[in-house]
């Protein structure tokens, strides 16, 4: 049984030698935080997708204070089979200090393994 749950998870081998195909990277769109500026204590709208024209393999997002890089939040998504991987949730900032920047940070990898990164930051007032 673990066998089949260990092979059912494995990352397709580039085809190509040097690593080099011509399937693009995943396309990440970061449709919230739409916003620049946040109160402490606002519910702050995550919504992420992430496609690929083959098939997905996982997505991790992190929402992190800067300059300090403590990371506030985090979520990972797995996927089998899909080309779309979406995240529709929320983040509620705590009482940081004054005018504390955070950063939105997405990161997606195919089934090839091929990784995009995407970014946003928002500050919490």
């Amino acid at each position: 049984m673990l066998l089949l749950v260990l092979s059912a998870c494995t990352k397709k081998k580039n085809p190509s030698p040097g690593g080099k195909t011509d399937d693009p990277i995943p396309q990440i769109v970061i449709k919230q935080p739409s916003g620049d500026h946040y109160e402490a204590g606002d519910t702050v709208g995550i919504n992420v997708v992430v496609t690929d024209s083959k098939e997905m393999h996982e997505a991790l997002y992190w929402i992190i204070a800067k300059p300090q890089q403590d990371t506030l939040w985090k979520e990972k998504k797995h996927v089998h089979g899909a080309k779309t991987i979406v995240l529709d949730t929320y983040f509620v900032p705590p009482v940081l200090q004054s005018h504390q920047q955070l950063e939105l940070v997405v990161q997606a990898e195919n089934s090839e393994g091929k990784t995009a990164e995407a970014r946003h930051i928002f500050e919490i007032h």
